[in-house]
């Protein structure tokens, strides 16, 4: 069953915090699950995943490994790229683990 958007707007407010549009000031989490990431009540790595053959989606994840740790040396909150590229790598290791269970 589908959600409408104001079922998936209730989803997403929180009671705590400051909010910000949809989102509480307490409840962003900028490097695991960044709010303009998760805007319609699903992940965007979810879908990417979806519509990926595993070989691409482990290739679209090296990338932003790479991407978060060439760039991070030129931003001002340095551990935050370092953490989302920790991030991609962790989900990269999970890919290629549940790949090689199928192999078994």
């Amino acid at each position: 069953m589908s959600k409408t958007f104001k079922e998936m707007e209730a989803d997403l407010q929180t009671s705590a915090g400051t909010r910000v549009g949809l989102y509480s000031y307490e409840t962003v989490d900028a490097v695991n699950h960044p709010p303009h990431y998760t805007t319609g009540g699903i992940e965007t790595l979810d879908v990417i995943r979806a519509k990926m053959s595993s070989d691409r989606f482990q290739g679209y994840l090296m990338g932003n490994v790479l991407k978060y740790l060439l760039r991070c040396e030129y931003k001002e909150k340095r551990i935050e790229d370092i953490k989302k590229a920790q991030f991609y790598l962790n989900a990269l290791v999970e890919e290629m683990d549940k790949n090689a269970t199928k192999l078994i």
